[in-house]
């Protein structure tokens, strides 16, 4: 990487920690004019922009992003979420999602992603695509700890338990949400569940 980019996006990130978002802005600008498409650049101009609660600007990066690179995996997943937080557009919610699963249809993240923003409104459906992303990547720890996680807010701790245990066991040894050891807490709150159950 460029020595005056990496300059550039460490101080950007520096100005975001010492809450001078406008300067962070600006820096990220830099860093952009050096390297049209930076993803990290991309991507905290955007969230710069959207912790200001400045959307219309928010919303400006995310389309200029998506002329440059209309298949990245998170530029695609970032237009969903913004149509489903900020505009509340469940139908171009859904064209970005379906974009997503077009695109990365050998990637677990895409199934858990668009399980996660079904859950309110389609549940079968979510089930059917955190399930999905398991089977995709069995590695793929975040996608058992949704699933789980709906099981365990019906009361079905039994198949929660299962799950994590199955994630254990496939899981990756590591430090992270996706290292297997992240379910260890999981399964420990579970059977603290499970016991209280039975009283």
């Amino acid at each position: 990487m460029d020595s005056t980019l990496s300059s550039l996006l460490k101080k950007g990130f520096v100005y975001i920690g010492d809450d001078q978002i406008e300067s962070a802005i600006q820096t990220f600008k830099e860093a952009l004019v050096i390297d049209p498409g930076n993803d990290l650049a991309w991507g905290a101009l955007y969230e710069s922009y959207k912790s200001m609660n400045n959307i219309p600007e928010a919303y400006h990066v995310l389309e200029q992003i998506y002329a440059l690179k209309p298949t990245n995996f998170q530029v695609l997943l970032n237009l969903a979420l913004f149509y489903k937080t900020v505009q509340k557009d469940q139908k171009k919610e859904d064209y970005y999602l379906g974009l997503l699963e077009k695109n990365h249809p050998n990637d677990a993240r895409t199934y858990m992603y668009i399980g996660q923003c079904n859950i309110t409104r389609d549940h079968d459906k979510a089930m059917t695509y955190l399930q999905r992303a398991i089977e995709v990547d069995e590695t793929f720890i975040p996608a058992y700890t949704s699933l789980a996680g709906q099981y365990e807010e019906a009361g079905d701790y039994q198949k929660a338990y299962a799950i994590l245990e199955q994630g254990y066991e496939k899981g990756v040894p590591g430090v992270g949400r996706s290292s297997k050891y992240a379910l260890k807490d999981f399964m420990d709150e579970l059977k603290k569940e499970m016991k209280e159950a039975l009283l």
